[in-house]
């Protein structure tokens, strides 16, 4: 879940860039309206990043119900949702893919994840590598991730975290940077939604 003033910083930067157009997705789990007003938790397939985030808005949530898991209309999207991310994926084209750690949800987020503040922000014209590095740093790989295998296979963008450049940090510091947010996080107790 992204928090309202992270997604105002983000672009409010790269506003100062004078894009054409800028796209921001939200989870379809509440009107449209609501999830741009608020963030909101969302579920989705494996780890949701750039590619997650923009597809999983179609079809409409109020065609598929609130939360989409309802299914409330006969669809074939929750058959094969990896299938799904990866064709949307080169039918909505990413520019600019950027995925903000602030916070990072970890373990089974985000519904029953721990949120972890990291100060990381992923960014590349290549969206399907900036998944691949985010899908990384939370463990999981591109063969579990199936929706950005086959986007690889075809040719949304790279794949090979060894053929990728990190100008601001290396894999190795950014992994270990989340790997220290994540263990003062274990330290502190989780606030449950009741006690708020």
């Amino acid at each position: 879940m992204t928090q309202p003033d992270t997604l105002r910083a983000v672009l409010g930067e790269i506003e100062r860039f004078v894009p054409r157009q800028l796209v921001v997705t939200g989870a379809g789990a509440a009107e449209t309206g609501e999830v741009f007003r608020v963030s909101r938790p969302h579920r989705t397939a494996t780890v949701a990043l750039a590619l997650t985030h923009l597809v999983m808005n179609f079809p409409a949530a109020d065609y598929d119900g609130h939360p989409r898991s309802t299914q409330e209309h006969r669809n074939r999207l929750f058959a094969d949702m990896h299938s799904f991310i990866a064709a949307m994926a080169g039918r909505l084209p990413i520019s600019l893919g950027i995925t903000v750690g602030h916070p990072t949800m970890i373990a089974a987020g985000p519904l029953g994840g721990r949120p972890v503040g990291t100060g990381l922000v992923i960014a590349s014209t290549d969206a399907l590598a900036a998944d691949v590095v985010g899908a990384r740093l939370l463990g999981v790989g591109v063969q579990v991730a199936r929706h950005l295998w086959e986007a690889e296979r075809v040719g949304l963008g790279e794949t090979d975290i060894a053929k990728m450049a990190f100008p601001a940090l290396g894999l190795r510091e950014v992994i270990e940077a989340l790997s220290e947010a994540a263990r003062r996080a274990k330290r502190r107790p989780v606030r449950s939604s009741r006690s708020r």
